[in-house]
This record gives C-alpha cells, structure tokens and sequence, in this order.
C-alpha cells in the first residue's frame, strides 16, 4: 500500500466476550478502508476458550494474542504493543463499525497537512439484540468550531467515545497508553491526558454502534461509581483557570455546567456532582469578595440563592 493508504490498526480487547465478538471482528474486517489489520487480545476469559475458539477460528485473517487477566487497558496496552499501523482504532468486543467507519476517517486527514490530527465522531446506541436505540451526536449540540477548539469540553460533556477515536501512533510516545490500575475509566483517564492541548477534527456521520446490554464493566464491576466519582474530582482540580475559560467562558460558569451535567447525565456520581456544586459556589462567594456587593451576575446569584447554607 501506499502512504496514501497508512495501515490501520483495530484493537479488540475482550474478557469472557462470545455472545458479541464474532459480529466485532466481522465489523473490523467489512472495512471498506483496504488497508487494515485487526488484533483481538484476550485479557484471560474463563470461559471454557468459547472466546478463544471464535478468535481462532478466523485463523490469518486476525492476530491473535492472549494473555492473563488484567482489564481493559492492559489488554489495549498489549495491542498498543504489538500494532504495525500507524494508526491505533478501538472497538469494543461488543461494540460494532460500520463499514466505513475507517474509510472516512483516512479521508479526513488527507485534506490535512498534519496527519496527526485525532479524528473522531459520534455514535449509536443499540441494544443486546442490535436494535436501535438512539444517538448520540456532538454536532447536533455544540458547534462544530467550538468543540474541535476545546477538545477538553467534548470529553468533559459526554461527547468522546473510546471506540469512535482514530490517533496516530505518536501520541503514546507523547501521551502514554492506557493505565492498568483503573478498570472501568481508563479511557476517559487516557483522552484527558491525550486531548489537553491537542486539535481534533469532528466528523457529522455515525460509524459506531456501541451496545448497552446488563454485561458491561461498568455495571457489573463494584468498584465503578466509585472510580468514576474519583476520576471527575481529579478532573476539576487539574484543568487550569485557563482551560476553563476554553471550555465555558468563566471558571464559575465551568463549575456550574459540570455539576449540571453530572447532575443529568451521571446521577449516580454523586461525590463528583457535589464536589463540583461545592467548587461553583465557591468561586462565586470568592469572586463576589473581591469585587463587592455588585459583583455577582443574574445567572451567579440564581444559582446561588437555588442552595441553602
């Protein structure tokens, strides 16, 4: 192949996966994108080598590697390893593409002198029975300006999916790879740490299809909330006074957005959601300090007076 045609590497981790993998290797390998290579990691399933025996049958259409259990991210790490492409595609075991999910992102880049550019894009929901649920698209709630100018706030609002992102290989040269102690938001852990400071190109269509179904991690590992409630904490300390700006025009204004989003979309994290009233409320009481009795805007003093002390 050509450089006009970089090979691109689909990673596949799985754990205990044969109710889904076979319809995700079969989405890998439908790419109309002509140069691919797909490699599935089995992260130690236990269950009687049904996942194995579906990886294997597919023989030199696939590399195939397994390894002892560890969870998602050493299971990506593993691939991270042993990819040949210069770029690095997720896909869930119980995700799926569509065929020109690959296609359109190599497209993409091609209008674009820097070929390192993260390309990604929304997706849809579907069930374990692979229908339709809903979707889920970042343009059809933020301008297509602002979210590729702050790529924090697509990550921030709910609007990144590990499984929609395609990036250059020389990013976990400068980035790192995926952290193996958090089992549940290891992605989100690695696109803070990836997209901060970086550009990405948002794309309209929807080639994923990411599956809800009773089985994910997220619900069925104890631990998840928890991590979950840790990993936004660690979030508001760490973006700079500046990135907020990016983000929401103002600190308080970032605090407030972040607890309503939490509020809405992640109810369960609730640590996460009153650490983030908590820091509003601060930074307007600070603000209103330095500035005096004037100081508080209409939005500030409504969201304040919504609490009571």
């Amino acid at each position: 192949m050509t450089c006009s045609n970089p090979l691109v590497s689909i990673i596949i981790p799985v754990f205990n996966g044969s109710n889904f993998l076979r319809e995700a290797i079969d989405s890998a390998l439908n790419q109309t994108y002509p140069n691919i290579e797909v490699i599935v990691v089995n992260d130690g399933s236990n269950d009687n080598r049904l996942t194995e025996e579906i990886a294997i049958s597919y023989k030199n259409q696939i590399q195939y590697y397994y390894k002892e259990n560890g969870g998602v991210g050493s299971a990506l790490n593993l691939g991270i390893e042993k990819m040949k492409g210069d770029y690095f595609s997720w896909l869930s075991h119980d995700d799926l593409y569509t065929p020109q999910k690959i296609d359109s992102q190599i497209s993409i880049l091609k209008n674009y002198e820097d070929k390192t550019l993260i390309v990604t894009g929304g997706y849809k929901i579907i069930d374990k029975f692979n229908n339709y649920q809903y979707d889920v698209s970042p343009l059809s709630k933020y301008k297509k300006e602002k979210l590729e100018g702050s790529p924090l706030l697509a990550l921030m609002r709910g609007a990144i999916h590990g499984c929609s992102i395609l990036i250059h290989k020389s990013h976990f040269h400068k980035t790192g790879v995926f952290r193996t102690d958090l089992p549940t938001t290891q992605d989100y852990d690695f696109f803070f740490r990836l997209l901060r400071g970086k550009r990405i190109i948002f794309q309209e269509e929807l080639y994923v299809l990411s599956r809800e179904h009773e089985d994910q991690g997220s619900k069925r590992i104890k631990s998840h909330v928890n991590e979950c409630n840790q990993l936004w904490i660690g979030f508001l300390n760490n973006i700079s006074p500046e990135e907020k700006i990016q983000i929401s025009g103002s600190v308080f204004l970032f605090y407030k957005e972040t607890w309503a989003f939490l509020k809405t979309e992640r109810p369960y994290y609730t640590k996460a959601i009153e650490y983030a009233r908590s820091c509003a409320i601060k930074e307007a009481q600070q603000y209103h300090l330095l500035h005096g009795d004037n100081a508080l805007n209409s939005e500030e003093v409504r969201f304040l007076s919504s609490f009571e002390f």
